[in-house]
């Protein structure tokens, strides 16, 4: 049986199939060689400035369900709006001063052109064998040419070879598993007699999933399929978004149509194709795992491997991973048959056009101060701050609010509604600062991003490879602060050797004015007790909320308990025992892991080398303070020892007292008795 998914080969012609097309004026092709003309959609403004205006992207397509988070239709800022007010602080929302404005608007003017030259390739898309609908497309997202990685996985993806693929973040890795999936797609029977009625709706015939897409978090799988959007506008392939946090009838409705792409994250689509009627992927012919060191991290490989077990055996697999760690190489092994290896960029590489700065902080309390000097005086707006846990997020985006600074937060302990509309204002421009954990630093590709400061140190080399590439994306200038303590500085070095030695990047050491710091320090101490409120106020509306679910829940299941008892029990892949256990198991060998680098020798250095020996004093010095601890601990046991044998012979002599007491006490009852016995038998 052929496949349903046509296969191209390097000497097939691809056909343009002009009717699908209907109603869109198709743009000349170069009758020399045979190659779209890109120039025709273009203007000579936008010819100058290629890839800067990619499309945005957004949530409002999607419905998203409102469920338990830590804030609802801005809660926060609405508390912080009021307490500023209580203060009496200027009613001026942005906390920018005038000279920082200033600096803001000479950063703009002088902002560095656009260095794409490590991306380019010496290719047009039409030399990849693509259709002319997926060019037009290309041409209005103002692609000129193949990144290194689109021009590398393109042609075997459109062979359907399994790929196992590496390449920075930021690289185009979308539209390399997009592009070839869509084309496939485009040239199968089921897709090719297709038309669009009048109103251009798409008139489907035989219908079956064909391809899918697995990706790690929510809002990625979004964007994902934002730019799907954006590359099938022209086609006539149908896609269906399926993720978690948005409504969830909806997508098993779409998914009972059968899409031909889905793109989706593993634990909602596994919940559908187990608890969803006529929910199948036995058509399956492509299958893409984006993120897959991501994939691995949160625990999905269970899910993963389920989920293929359920497609056709003959399918087209391609992995995709900015880090290639030994989990990965295992899960391709599983996966993959032979796979095409491509290779864009060495492991744990960070952008060409990053400068990264390494900010020392006096003391783990001083964080927070050294970070609020830094967005008042150097970098105040496009910023997004990396936190290491959902509560300093949340803790960093409160003083950032009560500061006069406009933030916007996104973390876990947030509704997917709250993300969503979070992302949207700093995407809009409404929030100047982005406060985020790591859910935020796989993939997202967010317009105009200057600068990523990391405020607490990543735990491995490739989350900080993940955080940083935010910014200084497709060529684009960025910058990259890192805020660590001194007691930090062998982790602050190990991320130096790894990530600054592959490239020629920038790296700096800045200091930040004492006298702000204490500045700062200052007023975040006189905020702590609007912060504080702030937590019991959430807590409390926290509490309320998760009482009203729980009223409504049972109100429910009285009102439909015949239709839910008929409906038959809800299927889980995993119980949430399970994956709190196995979350928990996840995060424990990440750190273990941070430890073993953060411990890792360094090469032994020349003997009668200076630095030889400092260590050899300082392992002198270690070593007398070795012998003196274990000393005082010697004294200290036997000090001890003396007053547990003390304390025995006085409990010896105690008692020996008592015996004593007792057989002087009991003597003269016993003669008493013997001579009442005896008078008793004299007479």
């Amino acid at each position: 049986m052929a496949d349903l998914v046509r296969t191209i080969d390097d000497d097939d012609e691809v056909a343009h199939d002009s009717e699908a097309e209907s109603g869109e004026d198709a743009a000349p092709a170069l009758a020399q060689q045979n190659r779209f003309n890109f120039t025709d959609l273009l203007s000579e403004a936008e010819d100058n400035d290629d890839r800067k205006g990619k499309s945005g992207w957004d949530f409002d397509s999607h419905q998203t369900v409102a469920a338990g988070g830590e804030e609802q239709d801005g809660g926060l800022e609405a508390k912080i709006h009021q307490r500023r007010q209580e203060a009496g602080l200027e009613a001026d929302s942005n906390g920018i001063k005038k000279d920082a404005k200033e600096r803001k608007d000479k950063k703009q003017k002088d902002r560095k052109a656009v260095d794409t030259s490590h991306l380019e390739t010496n290719m047009h898309f039409a030399d990849l064998r693509l259709s002319r609908p997926l060019l037009r497309a290309v041409a209005e997202l103002r692609f000129s040419s193949p990144t290194p990685i689109q021009r590398d996985v393109i042609p075997p993806a459109l062979r359907g070879l399994d790929i196992l693929a590496t390449a920075e973040t930021g690289s185009g890795k979308t539209a390399s598993f997009l592009l070839p999936a869509l084309e496939r797609l485009c040239q199968s029977p089921n897709v090719r007699v297709r038309r669009r009625d009048s109103s251009g709706r798409i008139l489907t015939g035989p219908v079956g999933t064909k391809a899918i897409v697995l990706i790690p978090t929510r809002e990625l799988a979004v964007q994902c399929h934002a730019m799907l959007e954006n590359l099938a506008k022209y086609t006539l392939v149908t896609y269906q978004l399926v993720a978690g946090g948005f409504v969830s009838q909806e997508q098993a409705t779409s998914l009972r149509r059968q899409p031909d792409i889905v793109v989706a994250t593993p634990g909602r689509l596994l919940d559908h194709l187990l608890n969803s009627p006529s929910v199948h992927m036995e058509l399956l012919e492509i299958v893409v795992l984006d993120e897959a060191d991501r994939l691995l991290e949160l625990g999905f490989k269970e899910e993963c491997m389920e989920v293929l077990k359920r497609c056709s055996k003959g399918r087209q697999t391609m992995l995709f991973s900015a880090t290639l760690s030994d989990s990965v190489e295992d899960l391709a092994a599983l996966a993959l048959v032979k796979p095409v290896r491509v290779h864009a960029n060495p492991a744990n590489k960070v952008a060409q056009t990053l400068e990264q700065e390494f900010v020392k902080s006096p003391s783990q309390d001083d964080r927070e101060a050294v970070l609020m000097s830094l967005c008042e005086r150097n970098y105040s707006s496009n910023v997004i701050i990396f936190c290491a846990t959902k509560h300093a997020a949340h803790r960093t985006a409160i003083i950032l609010g009560l500061s006069g600074f406009r933030f916007s937060e996104i973390h876990g302990n947030l509704a997917q509604g709250d993300r969503v509309k979070g992302l949207q204002r700093f995407q809009h421009g409404d929030a100047d600062f982005l406060v985020a954990t790591d859910l935020a630093a796989r993939g997202l590709d967010l317009a105009n991003v200057d600068t990523v400061i990391n405020l607490h140190l990543p735990a491995d080399t490739a989350r900080y490879v993940h955080r940083v590439g935010r910014t200084a994306r497709m060529g684009r200038a960025g910058r990259a602060v890192t805020i660590y303590c001194p007691d930090e500085y062998a982790k602050v070095k190990k991320l130096g050797k790894d990530c600054c030695s592959k490239v020629n990047a920038t790296v700096q050491k800045r200091t930040v004015a004492s006298d702000a710091v204490k500045e700062w320090a200052t007023k975040i101490a006189g905020l702590e007790g609007d912060i504080k409120s702030i937590l019991e106020d959430e807590s409390m509306e926290r509490e309320l909320r998760v009482a009203d679910m729980l009223t409504d829940k049972s109100q429910n299941l009285q009102r439909y308990k015949a239709e839910i008892n008929a409906r038959g029990e809800r299927q889980w892949y995993m119980t949430n025992r399970e994956k709190v256990k196995l979350k928990a198991s996840d995060a424990e060998r990440v750190r273990s892991k941070a430890e073993d680098v953060a411990g890792e020798a360094e090469p032994e250095p020349a003997p009668g080398s200076k630095k030889r020996k400092v260590e050899e004093t300082r392992e002198e010095r270690y070593t007398r303070r070795l012998q003196e601890r274990q000393k005082q601990q010697r004294a200290a046991e036997k000090a001890e020892k003396e007053a547990d044998m003390i304390r025995v012979r006085r409990a010896a002599r105690r008692g020996k007292k008592n015996m004593n007491a007792q057989s002087s006490a009991g003597g003269p009852k016993k003669s008493g008795s013997k001579k009442k016995k005896g008078s008793k038998g004299a007479r």
